[in-house]
């Protein structure tokens, strides 16, 4: 073998070799990206500052349990033609560890659905619960069905996420709702208001917030302001 022989046969293993770790790489890329990418919301993207809120998280004293009352007990007042408990809604957004921007989006939706939603709600749940679909069980439709529904559009929409019906179904309501009857209630409701959630702004937050807490009990000013992620009234300087 001559010399430029030898040369033609060394940069050709190389490029060899090169190709063949290019190739080990991508899949290792490929593989490391089927285990941790989570699927966006196919929502429009809102603003940044929408998602810097602290946490609601779970309740640390009877003044915390309290302004989880409120919040859950104004959300359990917009569904339309419906009596939702405010109870289970507060174990909603317990387990989910929401926070106040959500639940204040949660109800911007809720007072914009129209008065033909919950007759659109229950034909589409009907329809998902078609005899052709096998089930175990079928209950029947809860109220707090469409504030669990609002919770998951509005989480989806300020953090971009795919809201899966099945997390919302095991680990938020504990398995007592469907996830394909969550999945209808989602469909109906952005059908309903027509996807615009565009359309809210972060005034319309701050409102819904306020009414919150002036909904609540114990409240002078009729004005809040947020500490450690909870609804807190904001008392007049004496």
């Amino acid at each position: 073998m001559n010399t430029a022989e030898a040369e033609m046969d060394y940069f050709s293993i190389t490029r060899r070799r090169r190709v063949s770790i290019d190739e080990e790489e991508e899949r290792e890329l490929e593989e490391y990206f089927n285990h941790s990418y989570i699927p966006l919301s196919n929502l429009p993207t809102p603003p940044l500052s929408s998602s810097s809120s602290p946490m609601m998280g779970l309740p640390k004293s009877t003044s915390d349990t309290s302004h989880l009352s409120a919040a859950s007990s104004f959300l359990c007042r917009l569904v339309p033609q419906q009596q939702a408990k405010a109870e289970e809604v507060a174990s909603f957004i317990t387990r989910a560890g929401l926070d106040p921007n959500t639940v204040a989006l949660a109800a911007c939706i809720l007072d914009s659905l129209s008065s033909s939603f919950v007759r659109n709600w229950r034909n589409a749940c009907e329809k998902a619960r078609s005899p052709e679909i096998p089930t175990f069980r079928s209950e029947p439709l809860k109220p707090e069905l469409i504030v669990l529904g609002a919770l998951a559009v509005a989480h989806s929409y300020l953090y971009d996420v795919c809201g899966e019906p099945k997390w919302w179904s095991d680990h938020v309501t504990n398995k007592a709702m469907e996830p394909r009857d969550i999945s209808a209630t989602t469909d109906c409701i952005l059908k309903d208001i027509d996807y615009g959630l565009m359309s809210f702004t972060m005034e319309d937050l701050e409102e819904k917030k306020q009414d919150m807490l002036a909904k609540g009990e114990g409240v002078r000013s009729g004005k809040a302001v947020f500490m450690g992620g909870q609804l807190t009234p904001d008392e007049p300087s004496s």
